[in-house]
């Protein structure tokens, strides 16, 4: 084969094709350098077993072929136990093996075995799984720190904002305000050592300084004689019913507890976070939805004061989560442009502000086309609702395309391990293709769940308390997203890119090997089967691969 193609390359007269041919002659020398290795070391293990007897050589697997198929039952249940090794040192002097004790277990079909592995040791196996196993291990860690990258951008678009001033408006109809408690927290989970202290005024519709503004009313003190407050409306129908808090400088609530006296109990209110306080004498006309960025309502439960120092019932944990819901059915119901103005006005960041979301949107169901691409880059002579909504336009397709770009990272990562999980199964030396496969599927599971779920989920999830390491969590940008539980946001936000991702694997994993089946036969089968006469080399060419089940 050397000199044949020696010949070949030295008989050119084109440079190019010559010099094609001698990095050919290379490889092709370094492949038969390879297979003679292999060959002869082969050929040396052969010459040792050559002189050993059968009473040297180690035993791997006996086979026994019993007449029917209940003989064979009956064996293996006499042999239940054999399969325990904890078991095994009690078997029966009858079930022993010249004094030994055996493991008995149905036997592989002849072609589901690797007949070459068989007499591996099997610590040795179990080491390379080991190594494997760790190898993994890092390759996950690695793809996890691609995929936070990509995906940490999206997490940050808009935290929880910051605001001086939080009202607490009641909801409930034939309810009032009547409190002694009023716990602010500045995480989730209400823990105490996020507490919020500083506190500067305490106000309602009617004055200043209802109640002390120090940290025994915000402490979750609510005794018999205590001091409480009620709003106006406990008094007179249809009156205001909320409360101010003013902070010494901005922050996030995000978490929240009452306790009310059992007088008419609130069961509904709503937090609004606001940049500023109105005046004294502008309470009575100030309307807390129209200045201030509302969250979600949330629903008190009511608990009984279980120290029994108290009449109070205690809310239990609220959340401070901005309202993102958005009607896009009932036209009536959809936002002006004075509204969505002075969202944008008083919002933190106006390209994130769920009020000027909720006007773009409605104005895209109503008008598709008034966000052309000409009207957004040509500022001068946009209507105002194409003022009010650049902004939200621009981080949209920014959005969109981080997207894209975070599934693209997933899809791509998971191709590679996928081709990086077959080549470790390889060097595991299983014995039969059922472990080589339960093995790679094992690996695969693992690395798409994390990849395609797992990482996506906590990237975009607020947690205070994460159980790992500071300095981990900062590493792999985990528990630093902007959502505290799932809802309308997460789902178009989050769980549209999870679903996305998903189909994405489907299709990019299945399809492949569905199109080679269909178009082979007609290209490559003309094209490869000149000049093939052996068997194999036509079966190299007409017989298509195994299916990928992974």
């Amino acid at each position: 084969l050397r000199d044949e193609a020696a010949k070949r390359v030295s008989s050119s007269c084109c440079w190019c094709t010559n010099s094609w041919r001698r990095w050919k002659l290379a490889r092709m020398n370094r492949q038969l350098d390879k297979m003679e290795k292999a060959a002869f070391e082969l050929d040396d293990e052969v010459q040792k077993q050559v002189g050993d007897t059968d009473s040297k050589r180690r035993v791997v697997f006996a086979f026994v072929v019993f007449s029917t198929q209940l003989m064979r039952n009956e064996v293996l249940e006499e042999y239940r136990f054999s399969t325990y090794p904890w078991l095994r040192h009690m078997m029966k002097s009858c079930h022993l093996f010249q004094g030994y004790e055996i493991q008995v277990v149905p036997a592989f079909d002849p072609s589901n075995l690797y007949w070459e592995n068989l007499d591996y040791p099997k610590w040795k196996r179990r080491l390379r799984q080991a190594i494997t196993a760790f190898a993994t291990l890092i390759v996950l860690f690695v793809c996890a720190l691609l995929i936070t990258t990509a995906q940490s951008s999206r997490s940050q678009e808009s935290l929880a904002p910051e605001y001086g001033v939080w009202v607490f408006d009641n909801t409930a109809v034939g309810s009032c305000f009547n409190l002694c408690s009023l716990e602010l927290f500045t995480d989730a989970a209400c823990t105490d050592t996020s507490r919020i202290n500083t506190i500067k005024n305490i106000f309602d519709v009617r004055a200043d300084g209802v109640m002390n503004a120090d940290a025994s009313w915000f402490a979750g003190s609510c005794k018999d004689g205590g001091a409480s407050w009620a709003s106006s409306a406990c008094t007179s129908a249809g009156a205001s019913d909320w409360i101010g808090v003013e902070l010494e400088s901005p922050m996030a609530v995000k978490c929240m507890r009452m306790a009310q006296l059992p007088q008419k109990p609130s069961q509904a209110l709503r937090a609004y976070g606001c940049k500023s306080a109105p005046a004294a004498g502008d309470r009575g006309a100030w309307d807390p939805q129209l200045e201030c960025m509302g969250m979600q309502e949330v629903y008190p439960q009511l608990f009984d004061d279980e120290t029994g120092n108290s009449t109070a019932l205690r809310s239990g944990r609220l959340s401070v989560v901005r309202d993102t819901t958005c009607p896009l059915d009932d036209e009536s119901s959809f936002l002006s442009l004075e509204v969505a103005q002075e969202a944008k006005v008083i919002a933190v960041d106006d390209a994130t502000d769920p009020t000027v979301s909720c006007f773009c949107k409605q104005q895209l169901k109503l008008r598709p086309s008034f966000l052309s691409p000409e009207q957004l880059a040509n500022p001068v002579g946009a209507s105002p609702e194409v003022e009010v909504c650049r902004p939200w336009a621009v981080a949209v397709a920014a959005s969109t395309f981080r997207l894209v770009v975070g599934i693209t990272v997933v899809v791509v990562l998971n191709f590679l391990l996928k081709a990086l999980f077959r080549y470790f199964t390889e060097k595991e030396m299983h014995i039969s293709q059922t472990g080589k496969a339960k093995s790679q599927f094992l690996k695969l599971f693992f690395a798409q769940f994390i990849n395609t779920g797992l990482i996506i989920l906590l990237v975009h999830a607020n947690i205070e308390a994460l159980p790992m390491p500071e300095a981990l969590a900062q590493l792999v940008s985990i528990g630093e997203g902007r959502f505290h539980e799932p809802n309308v946001e997460w789902f178009e936000a989050v769980g549209s890119s999870i679903a996305v991702t998903s189909a994405l694997q489907i299709v990019t994993t299945t399809m492949p090997d569905v199109l080679r089946s269909l178009f082979m036969r007609f290209c490559v089968f003309r094209w490869y089967a000149r000049n093939r006469v052996t068997q194999d080399a036509l079966n190299s060419v007409y017989v298509l691969p195994d299916w990928d089940l992974a």
